[in-house]
């Protein structure tokens, strides 16, 4: 099948059909922060360093709640938490004219770093969870990652992933089928 732009990144789409976007790297996460990051866009991050950038693209449009919290959960599972075999983990929405790669003066900002001003939008004890599915076209077939609600609409079968402390404990399980 023809690749999008976006399928460089992380991405999925939300319950609502709006974009999420992630970062692989500091690279990547430079390169969204500054190139794709756009006015009206919503950021999401995971409450702890070394994360992935996520970018909803709002189209201009208004970015309902439940896609903000969407985003947030895409974060959480792309952040070091999965290693680290948590079950939740805490993460934050803030709009895009919060986010700016200037830091203050005297200060260095690393490579994928960026500063956030004003207060965040926190999700508290966000559940780790990705489903991954096979879209099938007559064109071809995409591998896709995200939401149970969006990979199960878009996808001839799938399956939902945890942390394997999840596995591990049958008390920290999501649902039956994990």
């Amino acid at each position: 099948m023809k690749k999008e732009w976006y399928e460089k990144f992380r991405w999925t789409f939300s319950s609502s059909g709006f974009l999420i976007i992630g970062g692989k790297d500091s690279t990547q996460n430079e390169i969204l922060v500054k190139k794709h990051l756009g006015q009206h866009d919503i950021f999401a991050h995971a409450d702890l360093p070394g994360g992935s950038v996520v970018i909803i693209k709002s189209n201009g449009k208004d970015v309902p709640e439940e896609t903000k919290i969407e985003a947030v959960l895409f974060a959480v599972s792309y952040s070091r938490s999965w290693r680290g075999r948590l079950g939740v983990a805490d993460g934050y929405w803030v709009n895009s004219d919060q986010v700016t790669k200037t830091p203050p003066s005297g200060e260095y900002l690393a490579k994928g770093a960026f500063m956030i001003y004003g207060e965040r939008n926190y999700v508290r004890n966000s559940p780790l969870s990705l489903s991954l599915g096979i879209g099938l076209s007559p064109e071809g077939f995409k591998v896709l990652v995200g939401s149970e609600g969006f990979v199960k609409s878009a996808s001839a079968a799938y399956v939902n992933l945890v942390p394997a402390a999840w596995r591990e404990n049958p008390l920290l399980r999501l649902s039956g089928d994990c």
